[in-house]
């Protein structure tokens, strides 16, 4: 019997089934293919299809990094890069089966990776489907890549070991592959990295012989002998001004220390200006020849070496440039000579500065003494505004002299207290009168005491180029920020050491301008009084913020009372969204900058404002940082730069209650930081109570003597004058510490 209806439904139902089974076989493959995210190890063998870097673009041998990124790619900013142990330092350390990748050379990054959780140790093979380290499911791994203030806050990765080798727990050697895709994008981030324990490979000396078509300054410029620092700046450096400027140890303090294959150099003169030069880090010492590439020490490329030179207040965020060592000589580990030129481009700037160094240790150059005979054309009184004989000091102010006040003043003994003292070849001259006054007239660094000629070319004191000697006078409440100006010592007398007479003559122009404030001081007898102590303003550093690693941007700030106690205060701030919004609830992590690291000291959490408040403990000047890691929604960020520059912690003077006039008596306080055993760390201010005002009638320097973590600051003081007097410690603004000044003692002179 014919049934074409069945006949034809049957043949339907086979070939759906068949198509069912087909189906149902090809999901199984696939299945049993696919990478397993979750599986208990990596996935072998490797895809073939996944990127891999072309052999052209590798070295041929050694340990190597290579990065390529695809354009729109945040992180490699579409860029290549390539590293190997010649140009970069590459680290590699594991813990298990966490792996961690460094790269310190012209750029620096870090890589991240973490297997899963399954296995103790890496093994070959391709780990898919991974996340941000260390915000990963540990069950799949982990995966991260940054650097130069570049990174994630998501990201999606798969990392593939072609090869890893240990010696028992050690990795000996690895070749790994990566692909990163951040933020949820497109553009990727590959990376290949060949590393082995024991390969030999050192960065390149310096280059020999040196090119001969680099600067070089013009020999008519220099001195036929002796140190010299020479510099010169092209129109539009910012370092240098566009200037040509020439030191030696005639006119200039020039200094030279080594530390291995670091080089410092140091100019005090009409200008301060300092020079960092460091070799490669294959080097223990400086060796002729070009050390090319450089960036700014200390941010440099460890393998090339670094190059600084700053002064004025200026100097440079970033810079390129190079230097040469035509000559060097060491005496044992001891540097006795070098020969030295630099070129310098400043925040990728065309305008070089360039500059040339020959020291020496044994050049024996001082610089010139006062001129003598002074010049007869100089600033002198009239006689008829000054007394026949006798003490006194006068002072001629012209029109529009902002010291001075376009006015005439004249001191003797009988309507004023005048002061004069000196201490090597510095003189402090104080005026105690209708008004009072201060003045400071300091000798080249070449003289122990004052003699008598001209002292010309002068700077603010204590500003000033020690090889000339410096000036300042002021009081009423006015003073100079910067002045220039001489002083001639007409006569001068010491016995036994001490001073006894002198007779000065002086010409001081403030802030640059044409009115001069003129003076003389005529002294025969008297007491010491007390130099007064610049106390000059820190200033704090700042540096821009990073860019935003992703998500709604944040501005992190940062602020600080710039000046503090000893070891207490306080760092605040605010962290806001680019929506304005604040950012309460926020971990803040703080970190110092201290013996050229920085190192994190903590972390705080902002209020519902968004605010945070830090306490720390400075003892020293101290430059702090926060920043904020960053979660789902926001990016992270990092504040600018802020310098704390603690006050000094001095403790009231310990003397007795009363003492004989001209008796000599101890007078001791403590001092932290501690300071220099043997130095002059501090000084003792006296003052005597004269009608109804406390004057003060002299200072005496203190030395200091190790106490523990303190200073024991002693001296001898000796009181001439019946009456009340009282005393205090003061310790100067310096490198470390601002200016302190304790509580007042009391004595009484019988």
């Amino acid at each position: 019997m014919h049934r074409p209806a069945a006949t034809a439904t049957r043949r339907a139902l086979k070939g759906a089934a068949f198509a069912l089974a087909l189906a149902a076989l090809a999901l199984c493959v696939a299945w049993a293919t696919a990478p397993a995210a979750h599986a208990s190890g990596p996935v072998l063998p490797v895809p073939t299809g996944l990127w891999t870097p072309p052999a052209s673009a590798l070295p041929a041998s050694g340990d190597y990094v290579y990065l390529a990124s695809d354009p729109g790619d945040y992180i490699g900013q579409g860029r290549t890069y390539l590293y190997t142990k010649a140009d970069a330092v590459l680290g590699v350390t594991t813990n298990g089966a966490f792996l961690s990748v460094t790269v310190n050379g012209d750029e620096s990054w870090t890589g991240q990776f973490r297997a899963m959780s399954s296995l103790s140790q890496l093994q070959a093979g391709y780990y898919p489907g991974l996340t941000r380290y260390p915000f990963e499911d540990t069950s799949i791994g982990g995966f991260d890549w940054y650097g130069e203030g570049r990174g994630s806050n998501t990201l999606t990765a798969w990392v593939a070991i072609d090869g890893v080798t240990y010696s028992g727990s050690t990795l000996t050697a690895v070749d790994l592959r990566f692909e990163l895709h951040s933020e949820g994008g497109t553009p990727a981030l590959h990376g290949a990295i060949h590393w082995q324990a024991d390969d030999p490979t050192q960065p390149p000396g310096p280059v020999l012989p040196i090119p001969a078509a680099l600067w070089k300054p013009p020999a008519s410029a220099l001195p036929a002998s002796g140190d010299y620092v020479y510099l010169a700046s092209d129109p539009g450096d910012y370092i240098g001004q566009g200037r040509t400027y020439l030191y030696t140890k005639a006119d200039a303090v020039l200094g030279a220390t080594t530390n291995g294959a670091f080089l410092s150099v140091t100019v005090n003169g009409d200008e301060s200006w300092t020079g960092d030069f460091l070799g490669m880090s294959s080097l223990s010492r400086l060796q002729p020849g070009l050390y090319p590439g450089l960036q700014r020490y200390p941010f440099n490329n460890p393998t090339k070496g670094g190059l600084e030179w700053y002064g004025e207040g200026r100097g440079s965020n970033t810079l390129t440039g190079w230097f040469a060592v035509d000559g060097v000589t060491y005496s044992g580990s001891t540097l006795t000579a070098i020969d030295l030129r630099f070129e310098l481009h400043s925040e990728g700037g065309t305008p070089a500065l360039h500059g040339a160094i020959h020291w020496q240790t044994d050049d024996p150059t001082q610089p010139p003494g006062p001129l003598l005979p002074v010049p007869s054309g100089l600033w002198q009184p009239s006689p008829s505004a000054v007394p026949s004989s006798g003490d006194y000091i006068y002072l001629d102010s012209d029109a529009g002299d902002w010291i001075g006040q376009g006015q005439e003043y004249l001191y003797t003994p009988s309507d004023a207290d005048i002061s004069v003292s000196a201490n090597s070849g510095h003189l402090d001259v104080s005026v105690s009168g209708s008004e009072w006054w201060y003045g400071d007239f300091q000798a080249m660094n070449s003289l122990t005491r004052l003699q008598p000629g001209l002292y010309s070319g002068l700077q603010r004191y204590p500003f000033n180029n020690p090889t000339k000697g410096g000036l300042d006078w002021y009081g009423e409440g006015r003073g100079s920020n910067t002045l220039t100006g001489w002083f001639a010592v007409d006569s001068v007398t010491y016995t036994n050491g001490v001073l006894t007479a002198i007779d000065l003559r002086f010409e001081l122009h403030s802030e640059g301008g044409t009115p001069a404030l003129h003076g003389e001081i005529r002294w025969g007898t008297g007491e010491p009084s007390r130099p007064p102590f610049p106390t000059p303003t820190p200033t704090a550093t700042t540096t821009p913020t990073p860019p935003s690693l992703g998500g709604t941007r944040t501005t992190l700030g940062l602020s600080t009372p710039l000046v503090c106690d000893y070891g207490a205060a306080n760092l605040s701030g605010t962290l806001a969204g680019a929506d304005a919004r604040a950012l309460a609830g926020a971990i803040v992590t703080v970190r110092a900058y201290a013996g050229g690291v920085w190192s994190t000291i903590g972390s705080t959490t902002t209020d519902g404002s968004g605010a945070f408040v830090f306490a720390v403990a400075p003892t020293v000047i101290s430059t702090y940082q926060a920043s904020f890691a960053g979660d789902t929604k926001y990016a992270g960020s990092t504040s600018p730069t802020a310098s704390l520059f603690p006050k000094a912690f001095v403790t009231a003077p310990a003397l007795p209650r009363t003492v004989r006039g001209g008796a000599a008596f101890t007078c001791s306080c403590s001092l932290m930081p501690r300071h220099l055993a043997g130095s002059a760390a501090l000084f003792f201010e006296c003052q005597r109570h004269i009608a109804g005002r406390w004057l003060t009638k002299k200072t005496v320097a203190a030395v200091a003597a190790d106490a523990g973590g303190s200073s024991l600051c002693t001296a001898t003081v000796r009181l001439p004058t019946r009456g009340a007097w009282r005393i205090r410690s003061l310790h100067p603004t310096d490198a470390q510490n601002y200016a302190a000044a304790s509580a007042w003692s009391t004595i009484r002179v019988n």
